[in-house]
């Protein structure tokens, strides 16, 4: 007696396209396969530069560029996400959208070494994807009370000259006022007054950069840069020139500029 299966029955009356996703399964009979839905296009999202250097406060770019299969994506909205180094939060920047090129680029000045990364979050025809993430670094400088020095070292020779804040001539308030707006500090064109500005520190605490307020006659009369080991930079008198010299005295104060 022949036993009919409603199921097999089914599955040869089915079109000949359609058996091509029949399989056998372990009891001999067939089952239908899932057939996949169509696989939507990949796309690469490249940002650079990956890695690069800037002084603080200046402009650093960079240009996303997004394609699929070798073609450029227009007309793509682009998100942009950054964290400062050291942080664990990504914030988001900026939105934009590729150009003709399938490219879209994003600027913003440095205030501190930062992360960026961009993201394309995908539509219907072509699937999503992120950029590598890159990094800008701000490039480690000495300390401020050194580069006040190594900028006075460069008048070493500048005559003096009553009442001149440089950048050829010096009095003694002009070169240390000239010295240090040179590193973004506003100080008074007069030694008195310039001590009044400061931070005051006891002798034992001086550091390199330190300003040097020489005292005679109960008064300042005279300012310097210190450079360390017991000696400034100044300009000292009518006649003279810039120039590194030991300290004289022992009656002076000390005063920080930074």
């Amino acid at each position: 007696m022949s036993v009919r299966h409603s199921g097999l029955r089914r599955a040869f009356l089915r079109p000949a396209t359609a058996l091509l996703g029949l399989t056998l399964t372990a009891s001999g009979l067939f089952a239908v396969a899932a057939t996949p839905a169509s696989a939507v296009p990949a796309t690469n999202l490249g940002l650079t530069p990956l890695r690069s250097s800037m002084a603080k406060g200046h402009v650093q770019g960079w240009v996303a560029t997004l394609s699929s299969n070798h073609t450029r994506l227009t007309n793509r909205q682009i998100v942009f996400y950054v964290r400062a180094a050291g942080a664990k939060t990504w914030t988001k920047s900026q939105v934009k959208k590729t150009n003709k090129n399938g490219q879209i680029g994003i600027s913003f000045p440095i205030q501190h070494s930062t992360w960026i990364y961009a993201r394309y979050l995908g539509e219907k025809a072509y699937g999503a994807s992120k950029s590598g993430e890159a990094l800008v670094t701000m490039p480690s400088q000495a300390p401020i009370g050194q580069r006040a020095v190594s900028e006075a070292a460069k008048h070493k020779g500048a005559p003096y000259q009553y009442g001149a804040a440089g950048p050829s001539r010096f009095d003694c308030s002009g070169f240390t006022r000239y010295v240090w707006s040179r590193l973004g500090k506003t100080l008074p064109h007069n030694s008195a007054q310039q001590y009044n500005s400061v931070k005051h520190v006891a002798k034992s605490a001086i550091k390199v950069g330190d300003l040097v307020f020489i005292v005679s006659g109960g008064g300042i009369h005279h300012v310097g840069i210190y450079a360390g080991n017991n000696k400034m930079w100044h300009s000292p008198k009518s006649g003279d020139v810039v120039k590194l010299a030991p300290i004289w005295t022992g009656s002076y104060y000390v005063g920080r500029v930074a």
